[in-house]
């Protein structure tokens, strides 16, 4: 998936969604990171996108961002909302974030769960999330 140069919305900054927008800006996306929460709810690691490049669109769904926007990445968890469904309907794409990181990887790739690179990042914190989660369901297979 090239994503380079394209405009790519991250619906939802929690852990999941902060690897997701990390991923993207390493593969030369231009991020905007969106979540309901106003600013000061939402965790350092959101913030810190700022400075790797990423802009923030916090408390709300501000419309003119999804207008702008080539791909919209949404994490688990977030609900529809209107701004999510006009952008859907004018057929861009939205997809999850399992969808986006399914994207990187060929059945040829080695991913290496490295904490300083995005993809690890982004392995590690969807198999963390999946098991804070999932308390009924049986214990993930873990990466070595």
């Amino acid at each position: 998936m090239d994503v380079r140069g394209k405009s790519v919305v991250v619906v939802g900054l929690g852990r999941s969604g902060v690897a997701a927008a990390s991923l993207l800006l390493a593969r030369g996306a231009h991020v905007v990171g969106v979540d309901a929460a106003p600013r000061e709810k939402v965790a350092a690691a959101t913030i810190a996108l700022e400075g790797r490049g990423a802009r923030l669109s916090l408390g709300g769904y501000d419309p003119a961002v999804f207008a702008a926007a080539d791909l919209a990445v949404i994490s688990p968890g977030v609900p529809s909302f209107p701004e999510l469904e006009a952008f859907e309907k004018s057929g861009r794409e939205v997809i999850g974030e399992m969808e986006l990181a399914s994207r990187f990887v060929s059945s040829t790739t080695t991913i290496d769960p490295s904490p300083t690179l995005p993809c690890g990042i982004f392995v590690k914190s969807i198999i963390a999330i999946s098991e804070s989660r999932c308390r009924n369901c049986p214990k993930p297979t873990t990466m070595s």
